[in-house]
């Protein structure tokens, strides 16, 4: 048996708008509406609560329309909310 392959869940928090479509279409639940961590914008930063459920499919990263989420293969399940836009 092939041995499970781990990924990186990264939120860049200051894009995120809590809308919800990265909880609704992630297959294994990884993410969960959060009240947490609120950006500079006000909106609430959704959370990668169960980064270790992720398979990898980057169904959350295509669909977002703000680019707010990064998929990314790692040696471990990691998660991490960054809160700067990058630009």
């Amino acid at each position: 048996m092939p041995a499970k392959r781990h990924y990186k869940v990264l939120i860049i928090g200051d894009r995120c708008k809590d809308c919800g479509i990265c909880v609704y279409v992630c297959p294994t639940n990884v993410f969960e509406k959060s009240r947490k961590l609120m950006n500079k914008k006000g909106y609430w930063v959704v959370s990668p609560a169960h980064p270790e459920l992720c398979v990898g499919c980057k169904l959350c990263e295509y669909m977002c329309p703000e680019f707010a989420i990064v998929v990314k293969y790692s040696p471990k399940p990691y998660s991490e909310v960054i809160m700067s836009s990058g630009s």
